[in-house]
């Protein structure tokens, strides 16, 4: 199966990086979220409507505002 799209989550995953490291640099960038909340987003328990907050994690990650935390129902 190929995927043409990533959410949050998969991307995290695919980066290389740590949950904490990326949530430090949100919070450099201005998102004000606890460490909690941004965890949830990161298993795609939870999603945000704050543009400011859809902003920061689409600059960051370079997916697509709608693309965030679409949820993919894959078949197998």
């Amino acid at each position: 199966m190929s995927r043409t799209t990533q959410n949050f989550a998969e991307w995290i995953k695919s980066s290389g990086r740590t949950k904490l490291s990326l949530f430090r640099e949100f919070r450099k960038r201005g998102g004000v979220i606890s460490l909690t909340r941004f965890q949830q987003w990161t298993m795609l328990d939870a999603d945000t409507k704050d543009e400011r907050c859809i902003s920061i994690l689409s600059e960051m990650t370079g997916l697509p505002k709608e693309q965030l935390f679409e949820r993919h129902d894959y078949e197998s």
